[in-house]
């Protein structure tokens, strides 16, 4: 079913939300302070009196000394490498469709996304389309075959922790295709930092060169000889290249083929979409299997299908393990759309498929808290379904919505005190937003009615529990008269908000 544009839902959207299932220590002392740029200072963890402090380092008689650190507008503008056209309304089949959750861009959390599995090292990759420009997709204002597009996607990435995408491919020449070499190169430059690999998906074989053994054969030749001996492309621990593919015992023909006599691997190692990818399950040249969101396994969020993963994955412990993290699924963008869903229900199903996996937060309402890593297993790489998946509204590169709906500040006396209201998940009115979808506050202050803003302290929030209040009485501030900022910093990948000035003002001594 198609659902026509709500113009309260949609007005809603421009806010962010939380989970009561709490959220990661913020303590880590290199995570980057979430400012959107560049030269702000990395505050230190907890309530931090920091500037003043700097600000005496020439002597106690050194005095205050305002000194910008960012401005309203870098807290505010999109920094993410998503289309600032894109709106998140299409027209499919003759109707004006709105995304709900695939809104337009905004300032995004760059909170590393390791924090969203305290404890463990595994690396967290994205799996990408990159066929945007493609004319039987629809239009969210990027072009794929732009290497400026590609440049900022992959620096997008880096900066929020993630290490790799994995790239859907039909096939030489197409949109993807075109891609690649620029993923390629940015993942070089990276100096070890991100890295990449190629999943072939069923379209390849159906839209492409055929359903043959012979047509299969073609695309792993094309990837070895243009991509795999990169150094930036995944390997396994021998030192294959490893080759996804969007093909399971759903798709039989195409499944068929990889079963068949005559396949030449030429050195490299198959990753299949689950259930077929373990022992006594997969199809020969393969070694390893990888998770994916399913919309359609009986539960509302997908995990039913995820703990069927971990109850294979956990008996094939010697075997490529890629688990699944995802913020939801819609496919009411797409023209194939059946009105699949799962719900994000306000950033919180994007935190629960991390603590699915691994130790972030939980509580006993949620479906399946299995923490698989917890439990002493192991996994190579969790992958994100997907970074940009507009059309199944599984993206999240415009950043995920946590339905933090106003945030006011106030100023009494000394005390700069917030407030967030949290507004309900547009497409469930029983889910309402919470405080663990937020990683830290971050007071700043500015002249009266300027506009550059200078970074005070952090307020820090553990388990969904956070400071909403801060005394300004040991900063020495003086001169003014200055108002008051506060950010609400999202988990990783969730959407800031920064909060309107403090209406009073403060002048010091």
């Amino acid at each position: 079913m198609l659902r026509p544009i709500v113009g309260a839902a949609a007005t809603l959207l421009l806010t962010s939300c939380g989970s009561a299932s709490g959220g990661a220590s913020g303590n880590t002392q290199d995570a980057a302070q979430d400012v959107g740029s560049v030269d702000a200072p990395v505050p230190e963890s907890g309530m931090d009196s920091g500037p003043s402090e700097a600000s005496r380092e020439g002597g106690v008689d050194a005095g205050w000394m305002f000194s910008p650190t960012t401005t309203v507008a870098a807290l505010t503008a999109n920094n993410t490498s998503a289309s600032s056209s894109w709106t998140g309304n299409v027209t499919i089949k003759g109707t004006l469709v709105d995304g709900y959750w695939d809104e337009p861009p905004g300032n995004v959390s760059k909170i590393p996304v390791s924090e969203l599995l305290p404890g463990y090292s595994v690396p967290i990759w994205v799996e990408t389309q990159n066929w945007w420009g493609n004319p039987s997709h629809i239009d969210n204002g990027e072009n794929s075959t732009s290497s400026a597009q590609i440049a900022a996607q992959v620096a997008d990435h880096i900066s929020r922790g993630f290490a790799g995408q994995v790239v859907d491919w039909n096939g030489p020449n197409t949109t993807a295709d075109v891609a690649l070499p620029f993923i390629k190169s940015n993942a070089e430059a990276s100096g070890g930092k991100y890295q990449f690999a190629v999943m072939i998906d069923k379209g390849y074989f159906q839209y492409g060169c055929g359903e043959t053994v012979a047509c299969l054969n073609s695309g792993i030749a094309y990837i070895v000889s243009s991509y795999a001996s990169s150094s930036a492309y995944a390997k396994d621990s021998a030192g294959h290249p490893l080759v996804f593919f969007f093909v399971n015992q759903y798709y039989p023909t195409e499944y068929a083929i990889l079963s068949s006599s005559g396949i030449n691997v030429m050195n490299t190692r198959f990753v299949m979409y689950e259930p077929n990818g373990f022992p006594g399950n997969a199809p020969p040249n393969t070694v390893g299997e990888y998770a994916w969101v399913n919309p359609a396994d009986g539960s509302p969020s997908g995990f039913a299908d995820l703990t069927s993963f971990f109850s294979a994955a956990g008996n094939n412990q010697s075997s490529v393990i890629w688990s699944a993290a995802w913020k939801g699924f819609d496919d009411n963008l797409a023209s194939w759309g059946t009105n699949r869903i799962i719900d994000q229900q306000c950033g919180k199903m994007w935190l629960e498929s991390f603590h699915h996996t691994g130790s972030f937060g939980g509580s006993a309402g949620y479906v399946g808290n299995l923490d698989f890593l917890q439990s002493g297993k192991r996994i190579d790489v969790v992958m994100v379904d997907t970074w940009d998946d507009y059309e199944e509204g599984t993206e999240i590169e415009t950043g995920i919505d946590n339905c933090l709906s106003s945030l006011p500040v106030t100023l009494a006396g000394t005390t700069v005190s917030w407030a967030p209201s949290w507004g309900a998940d547009p497409m469930n009115a029983g889910v309402m937003g919470d405080e663990g979808t937020i990683y830290r506050y971050g007071v700043y202050l500015a002249k009266a009615g300027g506009t550059d803003l200078m970074w005070l302290a952090n307020a820090d929030c553990t388990g969904g529990v956070c400071s909403h209040a801060l005394d300004l009485s040991s900063y020495g501030i003086t001169g003014g008269p200055y108002v008051f900022y506060v950010q609400a910093v999202g988990q990783p990948s969730i959407r800031n908000t920064l909060s309107g000035p403090t209406s009073a003002t403060y002048t010091g001594p």
